[in-house]
């Protein structure tokens, strides 16, 4: 059963990725907020793993790594996973923003989504390097607003189908 979940996992996750693409490209506001989710979802899911069962990266780490960062992280895969869901949260936040931050945030996506990509197939490989493009996609564009008021805009002066125009 293990192996179904995972193909399930692998199958879907580079399908949300190729989506991210597509939104990245043609609608600049719902793409920050597929990385926003990506990384405030992966952000919450690795800080909380960090703390309620640090080993689970274990296998993932013996996988991609040497002996060398399979040995520090055994010694301290709490810290390093901690490390890492804050790292993504502040991700979220920085995309969500306006200006300069969220391109910080964007490359900073960018890198995080190739670092994860000696992963391998444990990873969605090549789904990381498919949403880097997708984070690629979306620093060509200037964000003088933040997401949510981008999107609050968006809903505000779209009106409603059955209204009279």
């Amino acid at each position: 059963m293990f192996e179904k979940q995972m193909f399930y996992a692998y199958i879907g996750s580079n399908l949300v990725a190729l989506i991210m693409v597509v939104l990245s490209w043609r609608w600049k506001a719902a793409g920050r907020l597929s990385f926003v989710l990506l990384f405030l979802v992966g952000g919450i899911y690795n800080f909380g793993t960090a703390f309620a069962r640090p080993g689970e990266y274990v296998s993932f780490i013996r996988l991609a790594h040497g002996s060398f960062a399979l040995r520090f992280f055994l010694q301290h895969p709490t810290a390093i996973v901690a490390a890492i869901g804050i790292g993504q949260l502040v991700i979220a936040v920085l995309v969500s923003l306006r200006n300069w931050p969220v391109m910080v945030g964007l490359l900073g996506a960018v890198l995080f989504l190739l670092g994860i990509a000696p992963l391998g197939t444990s990873a969605g490989f090549p789904a990381s390097l498919i949403m880097a493009i997708a984070a690629l996609l979306l620093l060509r564009a200037r964000y003088t607003s933040t997401l949510w008021s981008e999107l609050i805009a968006g809903l505000w002066h779209h009106p409603h189908p059955h209204s009279a125009s």
